[in-house]
């Protein structure tokens, strides 16, 4: 059985992993809308190239979408281990 202290630091892990992907996919994204440039960047790449960067956003997103249900299954082992 993991301890707190073991619980904790892999949460910090994972919220690590959160912070981090969600900077990536925030700034992936904002290529292809914005004040700024519209999007014409990503809309001028080739349908290979627009296919393989929006499967990146998505494996991004499917990461945090991991980490935090991580972060949650952790969160509730934290409990038990203070219930019991």
């Amino acid at each position: 059985m993991a301890t707190n202290e073991s619980i904790r630091s892999q949460k910090i892990d994972l919220q690590d992993v959160v912070e981090t992907k969600a900077r990536q996919l925030r700034s992936l994204l904002f290529v292809t809308y914005g004040e700024e440039t519209s999007g014409r960047e990503f809309r001028g790449m080739s349908d290979e190239l627009q296919d393989a960067y929006m499967w990146a956003c998505a494996d991004m997103a499917h990461d945090i979408v991991k980490a935090l249900d991580g972060i949650s299954e952790l969160s509730s082992k934290e409990t038990e281990a203070r219930h019991a």
